[in-house]
């Protein structure tokens, strides 16, 4: 096995990285809070339907905001659109387009090295974030650890607004500088989490999983590049690990799909718990029948 290196952090090898979850600091939900947020899907589906499977895009404006320390950090214009290409091509197929609404650098050593649930985070976000409820912020900053990145679930903005939004490595951005996390599908994870997504293995083969019916049940995290035609590690033995799905943890070169019921959670969690961002589409406006989010 060769030396695995993220962000000057050495690992034994690129599987004991992604055994430590660092690719991924978004805390996995508990049985609980997956259970509630099946009860808010099935009470919104009830009326919901023609928004659900409206193929009119959803238009998700990015305030990309940089903390840096001088040099260290810098995220340029091209790589910023190639970003916004990227989710695009990722998420065009299912309703969602993204979109530059505004960019901020703020030079804060302090704030270059955050990491997920720290003192740290809390002041940075803020400080400069602007309303979670009609644009998603989106952070580049430099987590110790090798940790990638990490994101805010829906629901979680009617408890912790200020914390809405996602962090991301700079170097995980198109053109970075992290090998085999560098081609923007970091991003692509993330705002699948900030969207309401779980990750593919999650549970493994055993409790709830990710609540997604067409992606198949799997014992853990898929790293590298693994053979699709191959188990992975897949609960049924006839069946195949979604080993090029975004919500699992293999190389940026391998992610190219989403499911229909990821595509359908989606936009169900985005009708409950992110209606301001429909409001731009006077078509999906007319379809949404907004609920009460159950306790």
């Amino acid at each position: 096995m060769t030396e695995f290196m993220i962000n000057n952090v050495a690992f034994k090898d690129q599987a004991t990285f992604i055994r430590q979850g660092r690719r991924c600091a978004t805390p996995e939900p508990n049985a609980l809070q997956a259970n509630r947020i099946s009860r808010n899907r099935s009470a919104f589906r009830a009326s919901n339907a023609e928004f659900i499977s409206s193929s009119e895009q959803i238009i998700i404006p990015i305030r990309f905001i940089h903390i840096v320390d001088g040099a260290n950090g810098q995220v340029s214009d091209q790589q910023r659109k190639d970003q916004v290409k990227v989710l695009n091509d990722a998420y065009g197929g299912f309703g969602f387009s993204f979109e530059i609404k505004d960019v901020v650098v703020e030079d804060n050593p302090l704030w270059f090295g955050v990491d997920f649930d720290t003192p740290e985070e809390v002041q940075m976000k803020t400080a400069l974030q602007e309303d979670p409820t009609i644009q998603l912020n989106f952070y580049t900053a430099n987590p110790s650890g090798g940790t990638l990145g990490w994101a805010t679930f829906p629901w979680e903005i009617a408890i912790n607004p200020q914390l809405d939004g996602v962090v991301l490595l700079s170097g995980t951005l198109p053109g970075g500088n992290v090998a085999n996390f560098n081609l923007g599908h970091t991003a692509t994870h993330e705002i699948g989490h900030w969207l309401g997504l779980f990750h593919t293995f999650q549970g493994g083969c055993n409790g709830i999983g990710d609540v997604i019916g067409d992606t198949v049940a799997h014992s853990g995290p898929n790293f590298g590049t693994p053979d699709p035609d191959d188990r992975n590690g897949a609960c049924s033995p006839s069946e195949k690990a979604p080993v090029q799905n975004f919500m699992n943890y293999t190389n940026d070169s391998l992610m190219t799909e989403f499911t229909f019921q990821q595509k359908q959670r989606m936009r169900e969690l985005i009708g409950i718990f992110r209606p301001k961002l429909i409001e731009r589409s006077e078509t999906l406006r007319s379809l949404l029948h907004p609920i009460t989010p159950l306790a």
